[in-house]
């Protein structure tokens, strides 16, 4: 692991830890491969057990051209012999192009202990994106957070490589906004479509929370291997009993009142919502990857494809 940089006591003390991510943070989750049986995070999500088309020298096969597809890779003689067009489908390279979805809607800001939802989403983005980068692929990257939609293009060489993971620091500052507004979320939609190239692996790293579409992001992206990374804080799956509760924000803090009743009516709306999303996500049969603001990235474990409870969590206090 490579050692921390120093920063000023003035910089450290204008950053509540836990609440927004440096650069220098994301330069230490580069770490050497592992020597033990268990593959971490960064290993394994985004994988499938299937071979995938891509852009490799060797043909796989000769199928029916689809919209979307690389118009390089169209068989002219066949098309003319058959009065139809067809493409034809490469094995994968080893070497792969990667799109790392940063979903920093606004509730992705929040944080009961240890850290916010969008550090740990950045922090396990980083985490494989490091691995990825280490292996010699190219990682790109999209981001939707209340500074805007902004599109980082792949990148194999270490100078660019350091440059996104820059922008995703910059992103992690939260800035006051109520909401995303519904023409930001459609662009992001849009560019995520367009992005999504047909055998590229796609991890999105988000809370998947209500009011966005995220049922309707994932119709649009059947043809690509996606990978769902929810971010989920304790506090949002076991809401607290009645009684009143202090709240921290921008604005300072208040006391929120709470009750048995719209406990119950929050947990049976996240149950209905939650389920409805599932039943897209098996349809779709895409991987569904959640993560707890308690852990860790850097020591999440996999065997045999599923996630394991991590070997060690990380319990830094707000």
């Amino acid at each position: 692991m490579m050692p921390c940089c120093t920063r000023s006591r003035s910089v450290e003390a204008l950053m509540l830890n836990g609440t927004e991510v440096s650069l220098e943070q994301l330069l230490q989750l580069q770490q050497p491969a592992r020597r033990d049986h268990t593959r971490s995070f960064a290993h394994l999500v985004g994988l499938r057990e299937s071979r995938l088309a891509g852009s490799g020298l060797q043909m796989r096969e000769l199928r029916a051209y689809q919209p979307g597809d690389d118009l390089r890779h169209l068989h002219w003689r066949a098309t003319a012999r058959l009065g139809e067009p067809l493409t034809r489908v490469f094995e994968q390279e080893n070497e792969l192009t990667w799109l790392l979805v940063l979903a920093l809607t606004p509730g992705m800001y929040f944080g009961s202990r240890s850290a916010y939802k969008s550090v740990r989403a950045i922090e396990a983005a980083a985490a494989l994106g490091w691995s990825r980068h280490d292996a010699g692929d190219a990682v790109g990257s999209l981001i939707l957070s209340p500074h805007g939609v902004e599109v980082l293009r792949p990148a194999r060489t270490r100078q660019r490589w350091l440059a996104q993971l820059d922008a995703w620091a910059r992103h992690s500052r939260l800035v006051y906004k109520p909401a995303l507004g519904h023409q930001q979320f459609v662009e992001f939609q849009t560019e995520l479509q367009r992005l999504a190239v047909p055998g590229r692996p796609l991890v999105i790293f988000g809370d998947l929370l209500p009011p966005h579409d995220w049922g309707g992001c994932l119709q649009t992206l059947a043809r690509s291997p996606v990978t769902l990374v929810q971010l989920q804080d304790p506090l949002e799956a076991d809401v607290p009993a009645s009684g009143q509760y202090p709240v921290s924000g921008q604005d300072g803090t208040f006391l929120i009142q709470g009750s048995r009743r719209t406990r119950e009516r929050y947990q049976a709306a996240r149950d209905a919502w939650f389920a409805n999303l599932s039943s897209q996500v098996d349809r779709l049969r895409c991987q569904w990857v959640r993560l707890s603001t308690l852990d860790d990235p850097a020591h999440w474990q996999w065997q045999e494809g599923r996630p394991q409870e991590p070997a060690a969590s990380s319990t830094r206090e707000l």
